[in-house]
C-alpha cells in the first residue's frame, strides 16, 4: 500500500489490525486525502509522517494509541476530520489545531487529556468547527466565554446557511465521493453518523473536571453533564 502513488482513500476500519501505523502511509502517499484506522487493535504513538501532508480526514477512533498529539498535524492544512476518540492518549489541550483553516469535525473523547482549555483567542480561531467532542477526559478550569464566540458555524444566525444541507465529504481527482463517517453521542446514546451535513452541530464537554460556571451563549447544541459520576462536573448554565 505504501507504494501506491496514486491511493487517495484508505478505509481499513473495522478490523483487527495490531502493531504500529507504518509512517510511509502518509510519507509515501502524496496524494491520500482520508485515512481511516478506527475500531482496530493498533498499539505504539502517533509518529510525525514525514514530508507532505494532504490529508483531508484522519481518523484513529477506538484503537491502543498511546503518547501525545504532535503538533506536527498543523502541517495538514486541508484537515476536516480529526478524530482520535477511544485511546490512550495523553497531553494538554491541543490549541494549536485552532489554526487549522478547514478543521471541522474533532474528537477527543475518551483519552486522558487534562488541564485547561483557555486557548489564547488571537492565535486560535475554530470558526469551522460543527462538531466538538472531549467528553471523558481529564479537562479542568473554566470554560472560557471568549473561546465559545470563536465557533462561529454553531452559533444560531448561521441557521439559513446551513439549511443548504451541504454534507461534509472528500471528492478524489476522478471525481469519486467518500463519505466521512463519524460516531456521536447524544443524551448517553451512540450513534454513528453515516453522512456529516452542515446542518448538523454538536458540542460535548461532559465526564470532565470543569468547575466554573458558563454561558452558553447562541450555540446550538452543547452537552456538559455526565451521565455516569456527574460530580465531576459542576457547571451552571
Amino acid at each position: 500500500m505504501c507504494n501506491c502513488l496514486n491511493l487517495e482513500v484508505l478505509d481499513l476500519s473495522n478490523n483487527s489490525l495490531t502493531g504500529s501505523i507504518p509512517e510511509c502511509l502518509v510519507a509515501k502517499n502524496g496524494s491520500l486525502g482520508v485515512l481511516n484506522l478506527s475500531r482496530n487493535k493498533l498499539t505504539g504513538t502517533i509518529d510525525p509522517f514525514p514530508g507532505l501532508c494532504h490529508l483531508s480526514s484522519l481518523q484513529l477512533n477506538s484503537n491502543l494509541l498511546r503518547g501525545k498529539l504532535p503538533k506536527y498535524l498543523t502541517i495538514c492544512k486541508l484537515l476536516e476530520v480529526l478524530d482520535i476518540g477511544n485511546n490512550q492518549l495523553s497531553g494538554k489541550f491541543p490549541c494549536w489545531l485552532g489554526n487549522m483553516p478547514n478543521l471541522g469535525v474533532l474528537v477527543l473523547r475518551s483519552n486522558k487529556f487534562h488541564g485547561s482549555i483557555e486557548c489564547p483567542v488571537n492565535k486560535a480561531s475554530w470558526s469551522q468547527l460543527q462538531i466538538f467532542d472531549l467528553s471523558s477526559n481529564g479537562f479542568s478550569g473554566r470554560i472560557p466565554l471568549a473561546f465559545l464566540k470563536t465557533w462561529k458555524l454553531m452559533a444560531k444566525e448561521n441557521d439559513k446557511k446551513l439549511l443548504t444541507l451541504n454534507q461534509v465529504q472528500f471528492q478524489s481527482q476522478l471525481g469519486e465521493v467518500y463519505q466521512y463517517k463519524v460516531t456521536v453521542i447524544s443524551k448517553g446514546q451512540e450513534s454513528e453518523l453515516v453522512k456529516i451535513l452542515t446542518i448538523y452541530t454538536s458540542a460535548d464537554l461532559s465526564c470532565n473536571k470543569f468547575k466554573w460556571s458558563i454561558q452558553i451563549g447562541k450555540l446550538n447544541a452543547f452537552w456538559i453533564m455526565c451521565k455516569k459520576g456527574m460530580e465531576r462536573n459542576v457547571i451552571g448554565a
